[in-house]
């Protein structure tokens, strides 16, 4: 056995990943596009989109997209380039272009499979598009409240291939409820809402396991979950965030809130025990404090009286982005943009709105986590 191949053989033994730069055989993504613009190369478009200005990189990055039509390895591009006399900065440059962004493994993309699609997807993100769907497949989630937008976010995970979910609700379905709780028809009306919303998932994804537990989530309920990976929270009923938020932190299960605010799309923060900041770590909740007892009444009065405007296109604009974060975290790809952040979409003029939810060392809540997560990392110093 040569030198080269003795390395190699002992690289792969330390680290399977190590190789595939090497080894693999690659094809160009099916999703990248190009075209010029004013002389200048879009090789991509959307976030992993470059602007290529310099001729040479623009041909050779042309060049090797279509080499890579058929599968091949880098070793096989260095060749292929040097023999077209590019210089040894042009190859680095392709290389790093290429990979891992717009070059996946040979045998990954089927486009008859379900999910080729959104395996595309994943890989734009650099991952490695299989491992994603084989974690979503062993994931369980936990959906606490089944109306718009458990609704819509159940969907989102079950036909995107997350192998279980755990239904939280009380209610029957109503028919007020049809303009936004889009899994639900007429005839559902007077049924549960867990069990109609899980009849609608299983027809569209028969391996999919699903649990019913028809009642609202509490403390008293929430340990038939201790083993999930994560939770879903869209329900409203009084002190169920402080709930969920204490059950999370005691089992070490992360979760995100999702919900509206009148006109506002809204989910986050994405919690994370140990790692990032959870509910109680920000003050951003109104209180009573500093008021009297008569605003206090007045208060009271008008609120008890409150009946929320709930419309479906901002139900599904908060249930689109919370989905998105829920299977990056899952299947570890991309950036969870609602982490340590609660995030508004005011849907009147699509302002942005960011609330911090950072770590917070002396919040009642998580700071002993963050003690014990320091005194860890100290000890392993």
């Amino acid at each position: 056995m040569s030198l080269r191949r003795q390395y190699l053989v002992l690289l792969c033994k330390q680290n399977p990943y190590a190789l595939a730069p090497i080894m693999n055989q690659f094809i160009i993504s099916p999703s990248l596009r190009v075209g010029f613009s004013n002389g200048v190369l879009r090789f991509g478009f959307g976030s992993p989109g470059l602007h290529i200005e310099d001729e040479q990189l623009q041909k050779a990055l042309l060049d090797s997209a279509i080499f890579f039509k058929q599968p091949k390895t880098l070793d096989e591009l260095k060749n292929f380039l040097n023999k077209k006399n590019y210089n040894s900065s042009i190859l680095a440059q392709v290389q790093e272009i290429l990979y891992p962004t717009f070059l996946i493994p040979h045998n990954q993309y089927d486009s008859s499979d379900r999910h080729s699609r959104s395996q595309l997807f994943y890989a734009l993100s650099g991952a490695n598009a299989n491992a994603v769907q084989n974690t979503l497949a062993k994931s369980h989630v936990a959906v606490i409240g089944c109306g718009g937008i458990g609704n819509a976010v159940s969907v989102t995970l079950a036909t995107a291939g997350v192998g279980k979910l755990t239904l939280f609700d009380h209610d029957d379905i109503e028919s007020s409820n049809l303009g936004r709780q889009i899994m639900f028809t007429e005839v559902d009306c007077g049924k549960p809402k867990t069990s109609c919303l899980a009849d609608a998932l299983r027809r569209r994804n028969r391996d999919i396991e699903i649990v019913e537990i028809r009642e609202f989530a509490s403390k008293e309920n929430l340990d038939n979950v201790s083993e999930c990976d994560f939770l879903l929270v869209s329900g409203d009923q009084p002190g169920l965030i402080d709930s969920v938020n204490h059950f999370s932190l005691e089992h070490a299960i992360p979760y995100l809130n999702v919900g509206y605010v009148e006109d506002v799309a809204v989910w986050g923060p994405f919690v994370i025990p140990g790692e990032s900041g959870c509910f109680h770590c920000q003050n951003r909740l109104v209180s009573t404090n500093g008021l009297d007892q008569n605003q206090i009444d007045k208060c009271k009065t008008i609120n008890k009286s409150y009946q929320s405007p709930s419309y479906g296109p901002v139900n599904m604009m908060a249930s689109s982005f919370a989905s998105l974060d829920i299977l990056k975290f899952l299947g570890n790809f991309g950036t969870i943009q609602s982490l340590n952040t609660r995030i508004g979409i005011w849907s009147h003029n699509l302002t942005i709105e960011k609330q911090d939810f950072s770590l917070n060392p002396n919040c009642s809540s998580c700071g002993h986590l963050q003690i014990k997560e320091m005194l860890s990392c100290a000890s392993k110093s």
